[in-house]
């Protein structure tokens, strides 16, 4: 689910305003986000691996958007992620997919036929959507670093870095929505005997960094750091192709699939991950 979630803020921070930045990393930021925010679709891919602990993990994720003229938008997100322990064996690996249609946002395993409808999910890209409004409309103190970098696939970029620098009413508007968001995910039960709970520390984001193709000027990854330095997300395509044709048969869940919903993130991974 993490990368439904780190696209969905991708998708969202493409249509952040520029108010005040230096004039040639502003040019090239702002040609690339009109590019990316004015495509009907787009078909992305990316790779990622980490270590946790003693497993290394890998994860491949297959990204298809497509803007309908009646101003709807359609997601599908494959993911395939296998963990491998220090033998090279598989300790585990599954594959899913999200798809977010006019019907909602679902969780679908071809595996196990199911299709869980995530009720949530719509007010999180809601509360992303606030976050990038908040940005937008309040960054007229951010600064531009512009440096040139390639990306692990080849792709030669110029990485942008927005520093931001945010009012206490636009922090304070930050930490609501993504108070809101964290609720949505993962809503504490409570008991009559529960203590209180310390209010949770809300990182901030302090730093967007931009990876934009020098060559087509298209928009190839996206990294968020905390104002402390840690990395909050990141979205860094293998392959990226926009305008191009998306089958209406991707964005459908399949026919004959059981189905069921849910309404946290621990309902979702228990129905979709441990049974």
């Amino acid at each position: 689910m993490s990368s439904i979630l780190k696209v969905l803020g991708f998708l969202a921070l493409t249509s952040v305003a520029l108010q005040a930045a230096e004039p040639v990393a502003k040019d090239i930021l702002s040609a690339a986000l009109s590019k990316m925010s004015g495509a009907t679709s787009f078909i992305g891919t990316s790779k990622s691996e980490k270590t946790v602990g003693k497993y290394d993990i890998t994860t491949e994720e297959e990204i298809y958007q497509r803007a309908d003229p009646d101003g709807t938008k359609l997601q599908r997100i494959e993911t395939t992620c296998q963990m491998i322990g220090k033998d090279g064996g598989v300790v585990r690996s599954f594959v899913i997919c999200a798809i977010i249609n006019r019907g909602g946002s679902w969780l679908v395993d071809d595996k196990k036929k199911q299709a869980i409808h995530f009720s949530g999910l719509s007010t999180i890209s809601q509360g992303m959507g606030e976050v990038s409004s908040s940005i937008g409309q309040n960054n007229n103190n951010s600064s531009l670093d512009l440096a040139e970098t390639t990306l692990p696939s080849g792709v030669q970029c110029y990485k942008i870095s927005m520093h931001l620098n945010l009012d206490a009413d636009t922090q304070q508007t930050l930490k609501g929505s993504i108070q809101k968001t964290q609720a949505t995910l993962f809503p504490e039960k409570t008991t009559d005997n529960a203590p209180p709970k310390d209010p949770p520390v809300i990182p901030l984001p302090g730093v967007v960094v931009y990876y934009i193709g020098k060559n087509d000027s298209l928009i190839w990854g996206k990294e968020m750091f905390s104002t402390v330095g840690d990395k909050m997300s990141s979205c860094i395509y293998s392959t990226l192709n926009v305008n191009v044709p998306v089958e209406d048969s991707l964005f459908e869940v399949p026919r004959g699939y059981t189905q069921s919903t849910s309404d946290s993130m621990q309902d979702l991974f228990h129905k979709a991950i441990t049974k």
